[in-house]
């Protein structure tokens, strides 16, 4: 009974009961209780980076922007100089989802070079490129920090993408 497990144990299992929990009260049309269950889950484990993922993640799908940019902000500044590039790559979701283009496009940006500029860092930024139309910035970024050596079939396609839509298609 995940309940049971809620009040005997409430970080057990690396904290997946409860977001089962959570998960199983969306499913069921219960908003309000999957939203405050994840609250709660913070609550129990401010620093466990599932929870306040699941949570930041439930309030941007419910559209509670200021409140997703509130924790992820405050995730970003109490990791300090060793931040999740996660963080970096939701709290720009919020600011797309708000229209925040420059705001979303610096948070994509910082979040690819936290993360070491991985193949999944860098085929977010191009992705948020193709998204807002910002194709030359996309190929200029690619040229940047995508290269060959880095470049899985994945950023390949996407560069493609961004290529074909900036005018360059003999590159595509």
């Amino acid at each position: 009974d995940l309940e049971a497990t809620k009040r005997t144990s409430p970080t057990a299992l690396d904290l997946q009961p409860r977001v089962y929990l959570a998960n199983v009260h969306l499913r069921a049309g219960r908003r309000d209780l999957w939203i405050q269950e994840l609250e709660a889950l913070v609550k129990d484990a401010p620093t466990a980076a599932t929870a306040i993922e699941e949570l930041a993640k439930a309030y941007l799908l419910e559209k509670r922007y200021a409140d997703a940019d509130r924790v992820l902000t405050s995730e970003i500044n109490r990791t300090g100089a060793t931040p999740d590039s996660r963080w970096f790559f939701l709290r720009g979701q919020v600011s797309l989802d708000l229209n925040q283009i420059d705001k979303a496009f610096a948070d994509f940006r910082r979040g690819a070079e936290v993360g070491g500029y991985t193949p999944r860092g860098v085929l977010q930024v191009l992705g948020w490129c193709v998204r807002t139309g910002r194709c030359a910035e996309g190929v200029d970024y690619f040229a940047q920090y995508g290269g060959a050596e880095r470049a899985t079939s994945a950023v390949t396609a996407k560069y493609g993408q961004l290529l074909a839509k900036s005018g360059q298609k003999a590159k595509a």
